[in-house]
């Protein structure tokens, strides 16, 4: 029986359509899945009326905010994009119609959520709000200017300074079935957590949106609820006779029996707890459609026949046999023709994961006419569900009726007599709780299990407090029916036990027996095992030269003996520490040497004076330690400290001497002033009145503020008593600009070194160098303005002996004289001219005087005789 209804249901969540009131939307809600490395995939679902919806209302992209609960700030917004659509299909595909036609249109992206900005401990929302609600909604006030808002409640994305990870509850369902008035509607809610955590669900008041535009904006919350009509609000929001009204159970089970067709809107919030801490929330809204005017039907009858054909009595507790029939049948019939009957089986005092269907020999079947009736075989199993064996179960046959099938129960008791299984015994063969054992010896007893039943038992070692394996200390799991034996054996492993510092190592050994229906019963027994070090005296260590300060010479070789001894026997070990001494740098050379009891290794250096100036010292500590080797005995060791003195070499320290040698300058504290042009020697000596080997370097040889004025170094030299170099410079004028007249001063440092060990002297000596030019060519000369050649002697020629002084950019090129009507009369280009006036009469003469750089200075003297 299959009447064709005209009805839908509407599950209507929140939905953004671009600048229009949303009239679309079936349902949705927020999930943040988390990826790694945090990363989150953040998800809005949202379920669309495909049969009266605008598809131009499909956005292609969303935004979703992310707030803070601690000061109600906002801290992030994301767009996501949608990147699905597909159909919801109905929960029976002939019931479909034209008018109820759902997709489900998926929104996303990824985003990061660092603890820096999601890390305080009171969480975060994320909201997204839309308006506005279908105009047809019947128990809630103006529906066409009430929004609905989507809300996800999340934790921070640490806890404790460590990452506490959480993804949201997922999966809901969406309703895809209708209701009938008064007609008891049902669906399964229940959706999933991927950490395990608990979902508690309950009704809530549907959340408006802030304002009644078609974009509100996401704000936080709290956010208006909507307004119901009077007689309806959040906990009673469907009409429905008393005690038949919406709920939902704390895991999820929706029910209703509606009194009144309409629509009408109701969410349900999802809580999520871990370890008993509420840690988030997820809504969604609802709309559900209740039709007046559905095809009657009438649900199936169920019945129940025991072993001996009797019917059974509701209240009646039948006796399972252990042994005998567990069988009885269950008949299922349908007032209407052409019914597919099911049964189903659902355990009331016990939970289980298993399909109690497998119990009977069908589950389904048709039946043609109200006649006809589904016989079927019910088996209960020989190993029970609980402790006491008494069975709870529902026995529902269900019809094929739209939306929803219709259903008749009978519950029946059972009281299954269990296969009985006591507990296991076990011990252990060894002599006592607490075994002891020395370091190095073997420890090993039976471990014994027996079942009274004849069980399988199994004996094995439960994981102690430390590491086991590591240590040896271990048995083979071993399986026997109805009695076993594991035997046990360890060797003490000296080094690893020592390691671990732990003298007392208690084991547990489990049996457990398994029954024919896999019960597991257990039961255990201690056994303590001690580590007992073996006694122990410790090594002695000592050198033949009694330990004293040894005094030695540079040439000379320093030889003792190291002796390290054990009363014991055991192997023993002598070593030099080198913790403060670079022992192979010096070419201190000694062996570590092993042997049992009594070991001598003799020490030996060479006092080279070139490797003692590695330590920049002359008093040396040689620690020496000697080991016990026993890896059973506790670590035992003694140390001797030998001290080594190196007497010191009496030391003069050399002497550098610096002087000029061409041309011989003067100098004042050691400064020498050089005109340019001109070349300077001077000779670095250095001197050593020991007659040690001697190095002479010019330390400022590579300083790059000197390298450009080319001062030539022949030297860094290496000699016995003496030893010299020569420093050569030249003043260029083209270390200098045109404007300048000087150059430096530069300081030059020499020093001289010896090479005696540990503690060489040196000397130093410096010279001040610096360069000076005269200033450009100007007329501040006096020039005589007559010259009288008579023979008297006295001012006969015509000269200019104070002329500027040349420089290194200007010199004196020549002096010319004319007549009165131009006519050069005289020329020299020497600076020491003098013109006589032969040939030339009485009278006034013009010269010039040319310089290079393009200076030139006029004048004019009288001819007078």
């Amino acid at each position: 029986m299959r009447p064709r209804l005209r009805y839908f249901l509407l599950v209507i969540g929140l939905f953004l359509i671009p600048l229009a009131q949303a009239t679309h939307i079936v349902g949705g809600e927020i999930e943040l899945q988390y990826l790694g490395d945090n990363l989150y995939r953040l998800r809005l679902i949202q379920y669309f009326d495909a049969a009266n919806g605008n598809p131009e209302a499909e956005d292609e992209s969303i935004l979703v905010t992310l707030f803070s609960i601690a000061d109600s700030s906002e801290v992030r917004s994301y767009v996501l994009a949608k990147i699905e659509v597909t159909s919801v299909p109905y929960t029976d595909p002939e019931c479909a119609i034209g008018s109820l036609s759902t997709n489900r249109i998926i929104y996303e992206t990824e985003v990061e959520l660092t603890p820096e900005e999601f890390g305080n401990e009171d969480g975060y929302y994320a909201i997204w709000e839309r308006c506005c609600r279908n105009n047809n909604i019947n128990n809630i006030t103006r529906p066409d200017t009430t929004g609905q808002t989507f809300f996800l409640e999340f934790p921070a994305v640490v806890r404790d300074d460590s990452a506490f990870i959480n993804n949201s509850p997922q999966l809901f369902p969406p309703l895809s079935n209708f209701a009938c008035v008064n007609r008891r509607f049902y669906f399964d809610f229940a959706g999933t957590d991927p950490d395990g955590d608990s979902l508690v669900y309950s009704l809530a008041t549907p959340l408006s949106t802030n304002n009644a535009l078609p974009l509100p904006g996401n704000t936080i919350p709290p956010h208006p609820e909507v307004n119901f009509v009077e007689g309806q609000d959040g906990q009673n929001p469907i009409p429905a006779d008393p005690g038949e009204g919406l709920m939902v159970t704390p895991k999820g089970f929706l029910t209703v029996t509606p009194n009144r067709a309409g629509l009408f809107v109701f969410s349900v919030k999802v809580e999520e707890f871990r370890n008993g801490e509420r840690i988030g929330e997820v809504r969604r809204d609802f709309q559900m459609l209740v039709l007046g005017d559905c095809a009657p039907a009438e649900p199936p009858v169920i019945s129940a026949y025991l072993d001996d054909g009797e019917p059974y009595v509701a209240g009646d507790t039948i006796l399972m046999a252990r042994e005998g029939s567990r069988c009885f049948s269950v008949y299922i019939q349908d007032p209407e023709p052409n019914t597919n009957a099911s049964l189903d089986i659902v355990p009331v005092n016990f939970e289980t994961e298993q399909d109690l269907r497998f119990m009977a020999s069908v589950t389904n079947g048709n039946l043609g006419v109200p006649t006809d009736s589904l016989g079927i075989e019910i088996c209960l199993p020989k190993c029970v569900f609980t402790e006491d064996g008494v069975h709870v179960l529902d026995f529902i046959a269900r019809d094929d009726a739209c939306a929803l099938p219709l259903s008749d129960t009978i519950r029946m008791v059972f009281l299954v007599e269990p296969f009985p299984n006591n507990p296991p015994d076990i011990l252990t063969t060894a002599p006592g709780d607490t075994i002891s054992q020395f370091f190095g010896g073997r420890i090993d007893f039976d471990v014994l299990g027996n079942d009274p039943d004849g069980d399988t038992v199994e004996i094995s070692l439960l994981p102690p407090g430390f590491d086991n394996d590591t240590l040896g200390l271990g048995i083979v799991t071993t399986k026997a029916e109805g009695r076993v034996t594991a035997p046990f054996d360890w060797q003490l492993p000296c080094p690893l036990i020592t390691a671990t510092d732990q003298e007392f190592f208690p084991l547990q050994f489990l049996v457990r027996d398994i029954n024919k229906c896999l019960e597991i019963k257990t039961d255990t027994v201690l056994q303590v095992l001690r580590a007992v070090p073996l006694p122990d005296e410790p090594p002695i260590i000592s050198t033949d030269v009694g330990g004293d300060t040894l005094m030695a010479f540079f040439g000379t070789t320093v030889r003792f003996d190291v002796t390290g001894a054990d009363s014991d026997r055991d192997s023993v070990r002598v070593t030099l520490l080198d913790s403060t001494l670079d022992v192979d740098a010096l070419g201190m050379d000694f062996s570590t040497q092993v042997s049992t009891g009594e070991v001598t290794s003799p020490f030996e250096w060479e006092l080279d004076c070139s490797v003692q100036r590695l330590a920049d010292r002359n008093t040396y500590p040689l620690f020496f330690v000697v080991e016990q080797l026993n890896v059973c005995k506790e670590p035992m060791s003694d140390t001797v400290l030998q001290w080594v003195m190196i007497d010191s070499i009496p030391n003069d320290p050399p002497v550098v001497l610096i002087e000029p040698t061409a041309p011989t300058l003067p100098a004042v504290d050691n400064k020498y002033v050089i005109p340019f042009g001109q070349s300077v020697r001077w000779n670095v000596n250095g001197v050593d009145a020991n007659g040690d080997v001697v190095s002479l370097r010019f330390l400022d040889q590579d300083d790059p503020e000197l390298l450009p004025f080319q001062f030539n170094w022949s030297g860094n030299a290496e000699a016995v008593g003496a030893v010299s170099g020569e420093l050569t410079w030249t003043a260029l004028c083209n270390y200098i600009n045109v404007e300048e007249t000087e150059l430096g001063p530069f300081t030059l440092r020499f020093v001289i070194e010896d090479e005696v060990c540990l503690f060489p002297k040196q000397d130093t000596a410096t010279i001040t160098i610096q360069a000076f030019d005269n200033s450009l060519p100007g007329p501040d000369f006096q020039p005589v303005t007559i010259f009288t050649p008579n023979g008297d002697d006295v001012n006969e020629t015509f000269s200019i002996p104070d002329l500027p002084s040349d420089n290194c950019f200007s010199q004196f090129n020549n002096v010319s004289v004319f007549n009165r009507w131009g006519k050069k009369v005289f020329e020299s280009n020497q600076r020491t001219f003098e013109w006589d006036g032969a040939g030339e009469p009485d009278g006034v003469y013009y010269w010039t005087i040319q310089y290079s750089y393009d200076i030139t200075f006029k004048g004019w003297v009288t001819l007078y005789r």
